[in-house]
Parts: C-alpha cells; structure tokens; sequence
C-alpha cells in the first residue's frame, strides 16, 4: 500500500471517529437553536435557577465527602502500619463496584421511617413515629451522602498515587525539624498532592453532574433531572437540548480544571527513585484504633451496608417467590444486559486500539489532537449523549433512514461515546510501557508491520487491553440514562429493570437484578485492588 494513500486513510478513518463522536454534542447544539414549544421559557422563569442552586450545593456536598473519605484515608494507609491497613488499601475502593442509584435505594430502605434502623431505634427508646424520626434521606443532603460514598474512591485512589510518588527526602527534613505528623501531612505533603486531589475532585463532580438515577429516585430539581424531564415530561426536545447546554458549560469548566490539575501532575518511576521508597510507621494503641476506625467508615457505608441490605431484600422476597419463575423474568434482562455490554465493550476497545496505535505509527500534530478529542465524550453526561443521539435519530428518519432510527444501533454508539476514554487512558498507558525497543527489535528480525502488530505489540498490550474490557463490560452494564433515553421499544437491561421496580417503590423486587449488577462490577474491582497491593509490594 502507498504510504500517502496509507496516510490518507487513517486520517479518513479518524475523521469519521472523530465525526461520529461529536455527533450527539453537534445535535443537542444545533437543536437547542432551533423554535421550541415554548417549555423553554417556561421554566427558565420558574426552576431553572432552582436547577442552577441545587446542582451547586449538591456538588458543595460531594466535594466535601469524596475529600473527607478520600484524602486522609489514603495517607493514613500509605504512610502508617495499623491493624487492618492492607485490607483497607484495597477495599477502600469496593464502593466503585456499586451504581449511585442502586446505593440511593439501599439507604432508603434502610433508612426509611418503617426501615429497619428507625424502626430498632424507636423500640429501643420506646417512642413512637410520630415522636421519632431520622431526617429524610431523600434530600439533597441524602443525595449528597450517597454519592460522596460512591466517587470518594476517584479521590483515593489519585491522592494514594501522589503520597507514594511524594519525595520521602522532604518527609525527613520535615521530621528533622520537629514538625508533627499533622505537620506534615498539612504542610508538606497536602501541597504537593493537590493537584491529584484536585484532579480526583474533578472527576468526582463531573460524574456527579452525570448522575441521573439517585437524584431522580430523590425526587431533586436538577440539571440531569430537569433535561429528562423536558424530554419525557413536556415533550420538548428543544428545552432539553438547551438545559443540555447550560449544563455543559458546568462539565467544561470542570473538566478545565481537571486537564490543567493533570498536567501538573508528575508521576515517579519508584524503581528508580528509591528516596521515594518508605516503610509505613508504627501507631499507638489509640492512634492504631482511630486509623482503622477512620478508614474503615467508607467501605462500610459505601459498600458493606449497601450489600448487605440488597442481600437481605433479596433473600427476603426470593423466600416469598417461586426462584424459577423470578429467573425466567430475570434471564432474558440478564442476556440483554451481558450481549450489549460485550458488543459495547469489545468494540470501544478495538476502536482505541486502533486510535492508540495509528497515534504512535502517524507522528502528526493534527492526529495526536484527535486522538485527544476521542476522549472527550467521557465529559459528556449520559443524559447529555443520549438527547444528541435521539436528536439524531430524529434527523436519520427525515432523511429516510427510519430503520436506524428505532434500532439498537444509536444506543451502542450512545455507549462508544460516553466510554471511549476509559478504554484510551488504559491502553496508552499501556502502550508507552513497552517502548520502541521492541518494535526496533522486530525491525531487524524482518517482521513487517502486520507480523509486528499481532506477534509483538498485541501480545504485550493483552493486560491492559483485558482489563480495559472488563471495565468497560461493567459501566456499561451500570448505565442508565443512556439506555433510558435510545433503547428500542420493548428493550429493557438490568439497569432499567431496577430503575423502573424501584420508581414504582418496588425495592424488594429490585434488590435480586441490584445484586447481578453489583456482582458482575467486583470482578474489575479485585484485578484492581491485587494491581494496588502488587504496586505497594
């Protein structure tokens, strides 16, 4: 083949990716200037700064929580040897595992007025109802708990990296001079891991923005809400394209931040710098117990209560019910869930890998820009992602395309889009590992390019492509307001499934396809954690 033509076609190729992912950000603009029904102005007078104030004290919220359970605990268990430290390294990731909205319903059954801990409460003081109740969990305070529980880990898991990347020299100079151990951490190594933090926080916030089935279950006036709404509720696509946009101002401005934290962010090579190595110090008897106490509250409250909730309504309606029959109406959610989120998954993870590699092969400016583009739909809420393709939709019918527009087709490009960063970030990390050795190596043994991609590059690249497909298969299978929005008529997945029992206040039934989801998201979160507890060793 023509190396020009060779070149021509993957830009070819890339323009058309590039395309078909701004799509759905191309509809929702072109839609929301375009003469709506009117519903518009209606409630940008009346809830549109209700929307603006709740989705900012929500976000207060989460920022508190995501930074309270995620920024001492990882310091705690990089920097100090207490009982339970390595267990808690690791699990204090598990909350990753649980969907928001599968969290905002264990808690309301738990919490509820006849729940089990208000109920326990009232015969232990002996008071009645009407004498005794929690504050109510479906509020924005409740909903800010419940998803500061479910992202502190993005936090965590960043502020964990900079403690261990952090220069242990300056650590010594700070001990040299007297400083506590507060100190320390506050004056030293705070400072220098803020901008991991901030870049955790970001990502927090954003998926805080995406969220749509906790903060609907809550019943919030929100912008995620508020763009459903004006679709479903007032039949005006055109007020939800615009919502859609306010909206995205939020996201950029987050993700702003978030890119400019990054590119501040220096990651060491710790087999290289062994100043950085250092052997986790002992605790008091008291300190030792306020450590586990303080790092254990998260797993607990973000995933072990949670759990044990969804198994406890689960066991309890299965007791009550004929299990084969519940399995029948499970199954064919079941293959609906797994079938789509294979097809999903493997093909956002070929797309990247060609991307991937047509950046390292092509040294052009325009075509690393691009492929820094691709990931740009992982800022896009997945309310955002489905209005633009249902946009779209509308647009393949009037040009004739009825076909497409009713098909499953627009929900998996609705999963490309949204996911495609999370499969690019694995794979180029795992990319810039293996180094052009290699592929000089194979070079002087005769391979051509073909023979270097599928005996050399592939093989290499096979554990981070593997785990990028198991974390692609389980977001897929959590997501909800894409596949709310494009699934075709009498499509229903798991994720719908729990949506529409737990909407009609149907949460014991919910409980059995919860715990399916919650199940299948472990598996990634285990390689994961032996990744982590591999790295510390």
């Amino acid at each position: 083949m023509n190396i020009s033509f060779s070149k021509w076609l993957v830009f070819g190729v890339m323009g058309a990716v590039l395309a078909l992912l701004f799509l759905p950000l191309a509809g929702v603009v072109m839609q929301a200037a375009a003469p709506g029904q009117g519903a518009f102005g209606f409630l940008f007078d009346t809830v549109l700064p209700g929307y603006v104030m709740n989705t900012a004290l929500l976000g207060l919220f989460v920022s508190v929580m995501v930074l309270g359970f995620g920024v001492l605990p990882a310091w705690l268990v990089v920097r100090y040897r207490f009982t339970g430290a390595r267990w808690l390294e690791w699990a204090l990731i598990l909350p990753l595992a649980f969907p928001s909205y599968i969290v905002a319903y264990a808690y309301t059954d738990f919490l509820d007025v006849a729940g089990p801990l208000q109920t326990g409460l009232r015969d232990l003081l002996g008071v009645s109802a009407a004498q005794f109740q929690l504050p109510e969990i479906r509020s924005l305070g409740g909903a800010g708990f419940v998803l500061g529980v479910c992202f502190y880990p993005y936090v965590y898991l960043l502020a964990r990296t900079a403690f261990l990347a952090g220069s242990q020299n300056m650590l010594e100079a700070a001990q040299v001079l007297n400083a506590s151990p507060w100190q320390q951490f506050k004056s030293v190594a705070l400072p220098a891991a803020r901008p991991y933090i901030m870049a955790g926080l970001a990502l927090a916030l954003m998926e805080t923005l995406a969220d749509y089935g906790a903060v609907s279950y809550f019943g919030l006036k929100v912008f995620s809400t508020g763009i459903y709404n004006a679709w479903a509720g007032y039949g005006d696509i055109t007020a939800a394209a615009r919502l859609a946009v306010i909206l995205l101002v939020f996201v950029i401005a987050l993700l702003a931040i978030e890119r400019r934290s990054r590119g501040r962010m220096v990651f060491s090579d710790l087999d290289s710098a062994s100043d950085n190595l250092h052997r986790p110090a002992a605790l008091s008897p008291a300190g030792n117990i306020m450590a586990m106490l303080f790092c254990a509250a998260p797993v607990l409250l973000g995933f072990v209560l949670p759990l044990g909730v969804l198994i406890s309504l689960a066991a309890g309606h299965v007791a009550s019910q004929n299990i084969a029959d519940m399995m029948l109406d499970i199954a064919p959610l079941l293959g609906n869930t797994v079938l789509y989120a294979l097809i999903a998954a493997g093909l956002v993870c070929a797309l990247a890998l060609a991307l991937v590699l047509f950046k390292k092969s092509y040294h052009s400016a325009w075509l690393q820009r691009a492929a820094g583009w691709a990931g740009f739909g992982y800022a896009l809420p997945g309310v955002v992602v489905g209005i633009g393709f249902l946009i779209v939709s509308g647009w393949a019918r009037e040009l004739g395309l009825g076909l497409l527009s009713g098909s499953v087709l627009f929900l998996i490009f609705g999963y490309v889009v949204r996911f495609l960063a999370i499969a690019l970030q694995g794979l180029e990390a795992g990319n810039e590992k293996i180094g052009h050795n290699v592929d000089d190596a194979a070079k002087m043994l005769g391979r051509d390019a073909l023979s270097r991609f599928w005996h050399v590059r592939l093989p290499l690249l096979t554990p981070a492509l593997l785990s990028a497909f198991l974390v692609l298969f389980v977001e897929v299978m959590k997501e909800l307001p894409i596949t709310l929005i494009l699934r075709p008529f009498d499509f229903n997945t798991l994720a719908v499934q729990v949506y529409n029992l737990a909407a009609d206040e149907r949460l014991a039934e919910a409980a059995l396809p919860s715990v399916f989801i919650v199940l299948a998201g472990l598996l990634p979160i285990i390689m994961l954690a032996r990744l982590i507890r591999r790295r510390a060793r």
